[in-house]
Formats: structure tokens, C-alpha cells, sequence
């Protein structure tokens, strides 16, 4: 890099558990090595940014992507022109959302993610499961609006296809970094556990987000889609 150029930037999103040290720095060290400026963040109510602890939607992470967009176009090394977005997970979904409200998005690529919430939640679960936990989730509606108390749960009780035994590369990941997901050396400090408690409002997000008419609106945005 050299002063006064103007680089293609990307911004690298987790999904809705994620830490910017596990995917975002992942992509990131990729995608720096080949020239671009990158920029990966932690969604508010998630350590160290700030917000109300361990609560996000998905709508909220819309709001928090579209306003780092906003904040990188005006940086000096970026292209205004040349903003793309990465998204993992359900961070795919939510980057989709992200570049049909931004004008300034001009590419978009989601990985392992979903496009209608409800369908992905009662395929991943499986009927019994998809149904204990829309009674959980009616419950804990109730609780958030009768007492205050956000109603922390494992996040895996509201997502398809994994449990809490977790995910193999983070685990490994968080375990390289001192022990944990707190790293002050490389001035790392996050200081949360992985995968964090979090308010159980994320799940009724899900049962929301449906981006398959967004899809449709992106042209003549590029978009990749990949899936293992």
C-alpha cells in the first residue's frame, strides 16, 4: 500500500454468534494478502463493542453492517466505488439484506447461510424440536415483556443443525488464542465465553428474516453463493 491509493474494500461478517477473531479475521487475513482493505467488527451487545449485553436480531445486525459500510467509504484508503461484503453463516443472509438497502455495496458473497428463515429453522430441527421451540420462544416473549429479564439461552437452542457440543473450528480457534477468545498481546480483548449466552429474541429474528425477494432486487449487484 502506498499513501494516497485508493484500494477495493471488503467488509467480513460473522454469523450471529461470531466473533470478529474467529471468521472475519479469518477472511480478512485472506483478503488483505491480495490487496484489499478489510474491516471485520463485533455486533453490538457483543464484547468489546458495546450495546445491550448479549442481545441482537438479525434486523440489528442489518443496522450495524450498513453503518460500518458507511463508515469505510469515507476512509482514505478506501475505493467508494469498489465495497464488497462477506458474510458466514447467517451473516450471508443478513449481508444480503445489507446490499440491497446500500447503494454503495456493489458485490456481495454469503457462505453456508439461509434465505427463508422458517423453512431453514423446521427443516435443520425437525418437527418436534422446530415445535418445542416455538412454544419456548411464545414464553420467553412473554417473560421479556412482563419482567425485563432478556431471557439468556445456549444460542443453539434456537439454530438447525448444531448442538452445543459447538463447532469444531472454533473450538480449535478460540483454543490457539491463549486459551480463550482474550488475546491483550495482540491487543485482542474480548473477553467473552464461545459461544456466548445470549437473549433468546435472536430466534423469533429467524422466524423473520426471509430474503428471497431481496434476492431478486440485488441486479445487477454480483452474487455469489457457496455451500458445503
Amino acid at each position: 500500500y502506498k499513501a494516497g491509493e485508493k484500494r477495493p474494500c471488503i467488509l467480513a461478517n460473522s454469523g450471529w454468534t461470531g466473533l470478529n477473531i474467529v471468521y472475519p479475521a479469518m477472511f480478512a487475513r485472506a483478503f488483505t494478502a491480495r490487496g484489499f482493505v478489510c474491516l471485520g467488527f463485533d455486533y453490538r451487545g457483543f464484547k468489546p463493542s458495546e450495546g445491550y449485553p448479549k442481545y441482537t436480531t438479525l434486523e440489528r445486525e442489518v443496522e450495524d453492517i450498513s453503518n460500518a459500510v458507511n463508515f469505510m467509504k469515507v476512509q482514505p484508503e478506501v475505493d467508494p466505488n469498489k465495497i464488497g461484503l462477506v458474510g458466514w453463516g447467517v451473516g450471508g443472509a443478513v449481508c444480503v439484506e445489507v446490499a440491497a438497502r446500500e447503494e454503495d455495496v456493489k458485490a456481495v458473497a454469503t457462505l453456508n447461510s439461509f434465505v427463508n428463515g422458517v423453512r431453514w429453522m423446521r427443516m435443520g430441527m425437525g418437527n418436534d424440536k422446530y415445535n418445542k421451540m416455538l412454544r419456548m420462544l411464545k414464553e420467553d416473549k412473554v417473560t421479556r415483556a412482563t419482567t425485563g429479564d432478556p431471557v439468556l439461552r445456549h444460542p443453539y437452542v434456537c439454530y438447525p443443525n448444531i448442538d452445543e457440543s459447538g463447532n469444531f473450528y472454533i473450538d480449535e480457534t478460540l483454543k490457539k488464542i491463549n486459551g480463550g477468545v482474550s488475546d491483550k498481546a495482540n491487543g485482542i480483548n474480548n473477553g467473552e465465553e464461545f459461544p456466548t449466552p445470549m437473549s433468546s429474541v435472536i430466534g423469533e429474528s429467524f422466524l423473520r428474516f426471509n430474503i428471497e425477494n431481496t434476492l431478486s432486487k440485488l441486479s445487477p449487484k454480483a452474487l455469489f453463493v457457496g455451500h458445503g
